[in-house]
């Protein structure tokens, strides 16, 4: 599930649950990019899993056939993990809202 998406169901739930209570007000969801250091030493030890949970099986033949890093995740099987370095600038900070 994406962070917009996310956004955008908690701006729904939030819109719902003020029209239950009587308060008309309008909700939005804004979604803004962030650049990154390309030289991240995040990029080196990728850490963050996404996406199914696999087996051992599963995990194994990902990592064969596609090159992708993998970790157990919790007990609850092997994802996908990928890199999350440190946000170094909001792209769309001077934005104007009005």
């Amino acid at each position: 599930m994406s962070q917009a998406y996310i956004g955008y169901d908690l701006q729904n739930a939030l819109k719902e649950e003020l029209l239950n209570r009587g308060i008309k007000k309008n909700v939005a969801t804004v979604i803004t990019q962030v650049r990154v250091d390309e030289n991240d030493p995040a990029f080196e030890h990728p850490t963050k899993p996404i996406g199914q949970f696999m087996t051992k099986e599963e995990a194994d033949a990902a990592v064969a056939s596609s090159g992708i890093q993998v970790m157990e995740d919790a007990g609850r099987g092997y994802r996908r993990v990928v890199a999350s370095p440190k946000p170094a600038e909001i792209i769309e900070i001077d934005t104007k809202i009005s």
